[in-house]
């Protein structure tokens, strides 16, 4: 007889596959960047490390932050509802071509 039977059997398999595909090693992009976009805090702008950022936004009323693995994604993101899309296009390429050390 086999211990747990096919419920322990089948609760172990979805344990494996979760924790190959949220592990740091088993990831497919272990080392990936991602980039911490602070709109309202103590310094706004685009941050590369989370220590960095959540020092600004930790006890900070109305803090608006959030994370992205894309620096143009996190762009997009910054420059908020005060453009149109055509404007964000615009102003992205222009940052992109001139900053962009990826």
């Amino acid at each position: 007889m086999v211990v747990g039977g096919k419920k322990m059997a089948k609760q172990r398999r979805k344990y494996r596959k979760y924790n190959r595909k949220n592990s740091r090693s088993g990831s497919k992009y272990p080392h990936r960047q991602k980039y911490y976009v602070v709109r309202n805090g103590r310094e706004v702008g685009i941050f590369m490390s989370w220590p960095k950022c959540k020092s600004l936004v930790d006890h900070y009323r109305n803090a608006e932050f959030k994370s992205f693995t894309t620096y143009e994604a996190a762009l997009r993101w910054y420059l908020g509802d005060g453009y149109t899309r055509e404007e964000k296009e615009e102003i992205v390429e222009e940052i992109l071509a001139t900053n962009w050390r990826g």
